[in-house]
């Protein structure tokens, strides 16, 4: 009797080691799930950046880790980098945005005609 015992608990402690092992996501099974999480993330925030009239004309990168979405590139005005950052954090998903947009400065004015005279006629030849 004894021994039908010992032998039945052994057996269902080994026969359910398989079945705990299934049902324990691996490591594997994990990564690759965030990794799809990630993409279909980083693929919302392309779309929702290129559907706006005022980011459609820059070169956003987006690249998301863990839900974290971090945005790169140059825009060309601080109005461009807020609405890059609402547009992003408005994707179901976003955990945080980092965002290392930049604004490109802008290129100097010329020389009015006026200032071209006044430079002119303080050159000494």
């Amino acid at each position: 009797m004894k021994k039908t015992i010992i032998f039945l608990v052994l057996f269902v402690f080994v026969a359910g080691i398989p079945g705990i092992m299934a049902a324990t996501p691996s490591k594997t099974t994990v990564n690759l799930e965030q990794k799809k999480q990630d993409a279909a993330i980083t693929a919302k925030v392309k779309l929702n950046l290129a559907a706006d009239n005022l980011l459609k004309p820059h070169k956003i990168a987006v690249i998301t880790k863990a839900g974290v979405v971090t945005l790169s590139g140059i825009v060309s005005s601080p109005e461009a980098i807020n609405k890059a950052e609402e547009l992003t954090k408005s994707v179901e998903g976003v955990k945080g945005v980092n965002n290392n947009l930049k604004t490109k400065a802008p290129k100097p004015l010329p020389p009015s005609k006026k200032d071209v005279k006044r430079l002119k006629g303080t050159r000494t030849e």
